[in-house]
């Protein structure tokens, strides 16, 4: 959710930042950077609002609203793992994450009346994992992704406790990461974690696999349309999703407290 400033990697919009090696997937820097990244993000910040709007509001009333929300949580993945490949600071987008994410925690909290880590816990625990695992032998990084795979998917194990989207979740940013980062086995952990993203126990094996389909193909069409406004400048603001995470939060609070 990071905002960028221009196509440089480790530009002053970053925080500066050390030049990328050959191989980190700086082929995707000049394609999603400016405009098209925002568009990624504002579809992202929409299809989240949706379902949170669905859930607080409706009840989850209208399915195809939950559906639209499944886009949310890749596409940010997606953005995060541009913003690292650029060669932002990682402390400082780290602490960015955590900051944020305690700053909206109470509203998250009250809004779904949940214990649960809000989704910017998950994707800084899910950027830090993709840090630590990528100086890593891919021997090793499989054999993490290969565990965190078999607890997403093993019945007595409860995957999806402690953050918003659990174990899959935390995962996710880190293999969209490595995928990007020129680790193209990564991209089956990719698809399996896409699946358990989607998976819940009232929902049947089909409904799953139709969900974890949909959302794959949903989010390939959004990339590609956003990679028409290449090299445009860009459309948000500064910081603007980070204020408005807590802001429509806030708002769901207040619907839920009078509504």
């Amino acid at each position: 959710m990071k905002d960028d400033r221009t196509a440089k990697t480790g530009d002053q919009a970053q925080g500066g930042g050390q030049t990328p090696a050959p191989d980190d997937g700086r082929k995707w820097v000049p394609v999603f950077t400016g405009a098209s990244l925002d568009l990624v993000k504002i579809v992202a910040a929409v299809a989240m609002t949706a379902a949170h709007a669905n859930e607080v509001v409706l009840h989850n009333g209208w399915r195809p609203l939950w559906d639209f929300g499944r886009l949310s949580f890749p596409l940010f993945s997606f953005a995060v793992a541009c913003n690292l490949l650029r060669g932002a600071r990682e402390p400082a987008y780290l602490q960015m994450f955590l900051l944020v994410g305690a700053l909206s925690q109470p509203f998250y909290a009250a809004a779904f009346v949940t214990d649960q880590a809000n989704t910017l816990f998950t994707l800084a625990i899910g950027a830090t994992i993709g840090i630590f695992l990528r100086p890593l032998k891919p021997i090793v990084q499989h054999a993490i992704f290969a565990g965190g795979a078999a607890a997403v998917f093993t019945p007595w194990i409860p995957a999806q406790a402690g953050v918003d989207g659990g174990i899959a979740a935390m995962l996710f940013p880190a293999a969209v990461l490595l995928a990007l980062d020129g680790g193209r086995p990564h991209f089956v952990w990719l698809l399996i974690l896409l699946v358990g993203l989607n998976s819940f126990p009232t929902m049947t094996p089909s409904d799953i696999a139709l969900t974890s389909l949909r959302t794959g193909i949903l989010c390939l069409l959004v990339l590609l349309a956003a990679a028409a406004f290449r090299r445009r400048t860009r459309l948000l603001p500064r910081y603007a999703l980070q204020a408005f995470y807590p802001a429509h939060l806030l708002v769901l609070t207040l619907a839920r407290a009078f509504g």
